[in-house]
């Protein structure tokens, strides 16, 4: 009996981490700011929910929000952050480095490599910035990356099933490749069966309003995950 498609829930809190791992996830993605893209998640938020889940960690390493082409500067505090949360648990890290002409800055790539040492080491969208995605993963799987998150290079999984498809049948045996961006209970089947995925990557989030206090003086609204959309998309997939 083939078991269903792995589920990974993009998480920007330790209460969201529990509450993924709580309704049945099978992985994490750790990350802060989740409404810019998700960035690099607190030392704190990432010890805290490596001791409190019983699933898989992979910390975004992502210093700012905007492009994904880094100075050196940067580029040392990317290494510090993805030294210290694999050193405190993290199972992998998620990552995207660019060069100023769009292409996957390899040089960078190799030393996140090296620091990674057998850890899960994942390459985030900013794949999807890259004009040639087929080349692009190939070129990633000979770096060592273990896993491409990707919308097939549009706004969403849906829209860029086509090319997620083609990824999975030319490259699926030589590097993970994990559609992400838009995906719930409501389109996760048709995703899965169409590109032959074997994981899938989403935040399972809901919008929640926040005290008359708060929306005072801040954003009056924001996003949690939701635990009902994980627990139906996993049923979903286990009929699949």
């Amino acid at each position: 009996m083939k078991s269903r498609a792995l589920i990974e829930v993009c998480t920007g809190s330790v209460s969201d981490s529990v509450k993924a791992y709580e309704a049945g996830a099978d992985r994490i993605e750790l990350n802060s700011a989740i409404e810019l893209g998700g960035l690099s998640p607190s030392p704190g938020s990432l010890t805290i929910t490596v001791e409190n889940v019983g699933i898989p960690v992979i910390a975004m390493v992502r210093p700012r929000p905007g492009d994904f082409v880094y100075s050196a500067k940067e580029k040392l505090a990317i290494l510090r952050d993805a030294d210290f949360f694999l050193s405190r648990g993290a199972a992998g890290i998620a990552f995207g480095a660019l060069t100023s002409d769009g292409a996957i800055d390899q040089r960078f790539i190799l030393e996140l490599r090296r620091l990674s040492d057998g850890k899960e080491f994942v390459f985030h969208r900013a794949f999807d910035l890259i004009p040639e995605l087929l080349q692009a993963a190939s070129s990633l799987a000979d770096s060592g990356v273990d896993r491409i998150l990707t919308s097939g290079g549009q706004k969403t999984a849906l829209a860029g099933k086509d090319i997620i498809r083609d990824l999975v049948k030319k490259y699926g045996d030589l590097i993970e490749i994990l559609p992400g961006s838009g995906i719930n209970s409501e389109n996760v089947a048709a995703i899965v069966k169409y590109t032959s995925c074997t994981q899938i990557h989403g935040s399972f989030s809901r919008e929640i309003s926040y005290p008359e206090s708060v929306a005072a003086v801040l954003p009056a609204s924001g996003i949690e995950t939701s635990a009902s959309d994980i627990e139906r998309a996993i049923e979903i997939m286990s009929r699949i």
